[in-house]
């Protein structure tokens, strides 16, 4: 019994800090742009720069919407190869990887229970995170599981930029870009979605880093 309490009691909690994150989001972060669009329009008479601002808000909602309906996740679990997974994701993601010449191998992958579809989000973002951030003329990520207790862990291993310290705290949070300076494109959601998808399977995320040299990823599921 406290057991369940405990597990609702973390679920409630969890979705207060979501609803507080998103009243943020759109208090702040959509609202700029808008504001930006309105000074182009009425001070500049800018047309296309306005357009710009406004095509960023649709983008942002769009992405908004989407992590809300994380928010509401209630898939019943099934039986996953990861191969298969892993397999997909490295289909859908052959030019960019090909792009950046970038090697990826991995160690035999085990059976989970997930929800397909999410799982495939949270390997496709971790595969075109390590790429993206990787100024090595070779980029390597390593994908390895292995059983730890009651969980299965998987680690991805990357030679990229590493991750500072200052800016650890941001990692997964939505709309948040760690690298602006090097002209990244996109809004900063992959990991934030990982984080949501991966607490939605009952798990945890994290990253080891030593700012410099690459960067390890981490997700615990359940047996």
């Amino acid at each position: 019994m406290n057991d369940n309490i405990s597990y609702y009691k973390s679920k409630i909690e969890s979705l207060s800090d979501d609803i507080e994150l998103m009243a943020h989001i759109a208090s702040h972060d959509i609202k700029d742009p808008l504001r930006q669009a309105l000074s182009d329009l009425e001070e500049k008479q800018d047309i296309q720069s306005a357009k710009e601002s406004i095509t960023k808000v649709i983008e942002m909602i769009t992405l908004l919407r989407e992590y809300s309906h994380l928010l509401k996740f209630n898939n019943t679990l099934s039986k996953v190869d990861c191969n298969e997974v892993l397999r997909e994701s490295l289909d859908e993601l052959s030019l960019y990887v090909k792009e950046h010449n970038a090697t990826i191998t991995n160690d035999k992958l085990p059976e989970i229970k997930a929800f397909k579809p999410h799982l495939k989000i949270v390997f496709s973002s971790l595969i075109k995170n390590s790429v993206c951030y990787n100024d090595s003329n070779e980029p390597k990520l390593h994908i390895s599981c292995k059983k730890q207790g009651k969980f299965q862990q998987f680690k991805f291993c990357d030679n990229g930029i590493g991750i500072e310290h200052f800016y650890r705290k941001y990692v997964f949070a939505l709309f948040q870009k760690l690298d602006e300076e090097h002209g990244k494109s996109g809004y900063g959601t992959g990991l934030a979605f990982c984080k949501k998808i991966i607490e939605n399977h009952n798990g945890k995320i994290w990253f080891e880093s030593d700012g410099s040299s690459g960067t390890d990823f981490y997700f615990i599921i359940p047996l």
